[in-house]
């Protein structure tokens, strides 16, 4: 055979020979990898995010806003409201459960829109002046939760001063007690994530 067959030989090999074989293999191959690929940057970005001492005082907030609102009790509020005539405390215990159970919707709420920006990197398409506007949410938040917090105590307090039976009645006083401990540590835990924040701001491309 002469050194022209041999060269066309080479260029014409059919479609089904090993070499085209491999390239399509690698062509299809490249799907499946960049999905891969996609999967594990997100993965890391959202742990990365709950390493950081910003995602766990989020954590901190969530979870301590979720216990007082599950302590918070619409009957034992109102029979604390019904003897109230009994303490000097003025404070509705219906009311301030209402608005404890309230305001921890929407802190959660932000705290879980602000855990899922950051976490998923969604944040780097929001303009600068979005956590600049959210911090100020976050810091009236915190005060709100101050209230509630000392509202939870004067609670307890005419719980106390009206309470009935023995049993149950230390340990409703006892829930409206741990609901404002729980409250005030949600409040710290939300300033102190957004102040250091303003010390050292959080970097968007990391995230």
């Amino acid at each position: 055979m002469s050194t022209i067959g041999v060269e066309n030989h080479t260029e014409n090999v059919p479609p089904s020979s090993p070499i085209h074989s491999s390239r399509y293999e690698t062509y299809a191959s490249n799907p499946a990898n960049q999905v891969k690929s996609i999967v594990t940057a997100r993965f890391t970005t959202v742990v990365g995010f709950f390493r950081t001492i910003y995602g766990i005082l989020n954590v901190i907030a969530l979870v301590c806003v979720l216990i007082s609102a599950g302590l918070a009790d619409s009957n034992t509020a109102r029979l604390t409201d019904g003897l109230g005539y009994i303490s000097n405390v003025k404070i509705s215990a219906y009311h301030t459960r209402n608005s404890i159970l309230a305001f921890a919707v929407i802190v959660l709420l932000l705290v879980l829109v602000d855990t899922i920006l950051y976490a998923t990197g969604f944040i780097k398409r929001l303009p600068k002046i979005f956590d600049l506007i959210f911090m100020i949410t976050m810091f009236v938040m915190a005060a709100v939760l101050l209230i509630l917090g000392c509202c939870s105590s004067a609670w307890a307090k005419k719980g106390y001063d009206t309470k009935v039976g023995v049993g149950s009645a230390w340990g409703n006083i006892a829930a409206a007690i741990a609901s404002a401990i729980f409250l005030f540590i949600a409040m710290i835990a939300i300033i102190a994530n957004y102040a250091i924040r303003i010390c050292r701001p959080l970097q968007r491309d990391k995230y």
